[in-house]
This record gives structure tokens, C-alpha cells and sequence, in this order.
């Protein structure tokens, strides 16, 4: 998960953009999911980082193999 992505939901709510209530909502969740995504995967990385290397290296091959 990105932060561009964060910047860019909050962006749109904060431009007031033309949103249904559902919609700006619905956008809000995912924010907030987002962000405690982004949380959970830092502390991942913190705790984890021999296991989050070899993932790291294992889809840098597999992109190189075009997969």
C-alpha cells in the first residue's frame, strides 16, 4: 500500500470535490483501512525484516521473469 494513494483519497475529500454522501463515505473507509494498513505493514517490516527481504526478493525475480 502507498502513501501516494492515502495523499491522493484524502485530496479528493479535502478538494471538495462532487461526492454523494454514500460516495465520500465509502471513500472515508478506505482511508481509514488504508492507513491502518500502512500501519500494520511498517510494524511488519520492523519485526519481520529477514521475511520481508526474501518476499522482496522473490517478486523482484519473478517481475524480472516478466510473472
Amino acid at each position: 500500500m502507498r502513501t501516494e494513494l492515502i495523499h491522493s483519497i484524502e485530496s479528493k475529500l479535502q478538494n471538495n470535490q462532487p461526492l454523494t454522501e454514500q460516495e465520500r463515505e465509502a471513500l472515508l473507509d478506505v482511508l481509514h483501512e488504508l492507513k491502518g494498513l500502512h500501519t500494520t505493514l511498517r510494524e511488519f517490516e520492523v519485526t519481520h525484516p529477514e521475511l520481508v527481504d526474501t518476499v522482496n526478493r522473490i517478486c523482484i525475480m519473478l517481475a524480472n521473469l516478466g510473472i
